[in-house]
């Protein structure tokens, strides 16, 4: 126990102060995360609107996160990364707190499109600066860090989002926009110089070149997030199909599943930062490559066993994958982005998350009620393998590792 404690520890010894900020930043941000879970039980219990609207609703969220995601890479670039977080961040509080008023259903689609628009725009804000915060071969480590503060938030705001949700809806809005004006605001005052300092510092240690060109330009990128869009759809099945075949074939409860993913938020804080430590020197692709697989192989296993038990042995090695594929593809992106363009490939990445939120579960279920789960958890095994050996092969489209790396993961 010790020497874990100690490798743990080690993991996050050497990183800038400015990317601990900005994972604190993110944590405040995340633990306010109240409104978004429990938007579909408010629209169609609370206000009465019925569980078609509370589908259009979502969807009007993501349409406004797609947008938003490209248009915050794109300010990104012209405004700088600060600016725009904290633009976001206080923008998501307004648009939170008037969302409370909102009862009609125009204004209530406007509402949750505006909020995905404003607020979705700080994924590539935070994903830059997270970039320019640290020297290359720290970088992975860096993403991993802001991952660890996304958990431990989404542990803690729709819990106490549960409470208020009982007891007053909302105080949702309210809290949930106190949350992003705080995190703003401690942008905005509280590190004003240290961005740039820190991105001018990152500049003159690591060996990119300044000039890069556009995402649309770059085919090993634009290849890139095409077999991603293909991954975000396997992803996606965790919130769709996944706790549907659960309760349905495992048996398990709404709480059942609900425990499963406070495992799977503590297995991430716990373990990422020393097992991306461990990794960090390899190559990106590869590391892609085999987390894809492990959390496509972790689905695809669903099928041979039941019972929560065996729930468990199956989160834990898509868990794996996941932990291994998340800051991997981050630290991929932020290298092969030169400086002119890293907001905006950070905003294409991003969207290929949106993507894979609005085709995975609309394509998951057809296949789920078409031809049944099984089919559905061994197609995805077996796409995910194929998908996870692509991703090395993106080397023939031109470079995509920088010198320092090595070429394998050995």
């Amino acid at each position: 126990m010790r020497r874990f404690f100690g490798i743990w520890l080690g993991a996050y010894r050497g990183l800038p102060g400015y990317t601990w900020f900005l994972a604190v930043v993110t944590l405040i941000n995340r633990a306010g995360t109240m409104v978004v879970p429990f938007v579909s039980i408010y629209v169609s219990k609370e206000l009465g609107l019925g569980v078609l609207f509370a589908g259009q609703a979502m969807a009007s969220f993501g349409a406004g996160g797609m947008v938003g995601t490209l248009g915050g890479g794109w300010l990104t670039d012209k405004l700088g990364a600060r600016k725009v977080i904290y633009l976001s961040l206080i923008g998501s509080g307004g648009v939170l707190w008037s969302l409370q008023y909102l009862y009609q259903p125009l204004p209530l689609l406007a509402g949750m499109f505006l909020l995905g628009l404003v607020g979705e725009s700080y994924r590539p804000a935070v994903s830059t600066a997270l970039a320019e915060s640290c020297p290359i071969e720290k970088r992975m480590r860096a993403f991993a860090l802001n991952r660890t503060a996304i958990n431990i938030g989404m542990a803690l705001g729709p819990a106490v989002g549960g409470f208020l949700a009982e007891f007053d809806y909302a105080w949702l809005f309210r809290l949930d926009g106190i949350t992003c004006l705080s995190a703003g605001l401690l942008v905005l005052f509280a590190m004003r110089e240290q961005p740039e300092t820190a991105a001018d510092e990152v500049r003159s240690a690591t060996p990119v070149d300044p000039s890069g060109k556009p995402p649309w330009r770059d085919a090993a990128f634009m290849g890139f997030s095409a077999m991603f869009v293909v991954f975000a759809c396997i992803v996606f099945q965790a919130f769709s199909t996944y706790p549907i075949y659960l309760e349905s074939v495992y048996g398990l409860s709404e709480s059942g599943y609900g425990l499963l993913m406070t495992i799977n938020a503590v297995i991430i804080t716990l373990v990422e930062m020393p097992l991306t430590h461990a990794v960090e020197k390899k190559s990106p692709l590869w590391i892609i490559a085999w987390g894809v697989i492990l959390f496509s192989l972790g689905l695809g296993i669903l099928p041979l066993g039941s019972g929560f038990t065996f729930a468990v042995f199956s989160l834990l090695i898509w868990t794996t994958g996941e932990m291994l594929t998340a800051p991997a593809s981050m630290t991929f992106v932020a290298e092969l982005a030169g400086e002119k363009h890293r907001g905006r490939y950070m905003g294409v990445f991003s969207m290929t998350f949106g993507a894979g939120h609005m085709i995975g579960p609309l394509l998951g279920a057809l296949i789920y009620d078409r031809w049944g789960p099984d089919a559905l958890w061994l197609g995805i095994a077996g796409l995910g393998v194929v998908l996870g050996l692509a991703f090395p092969r993106l080397k023939r489209f031109g470079k995509t590792e920088p010198a320092a790396r090595p070429a394998a993961f050995s």
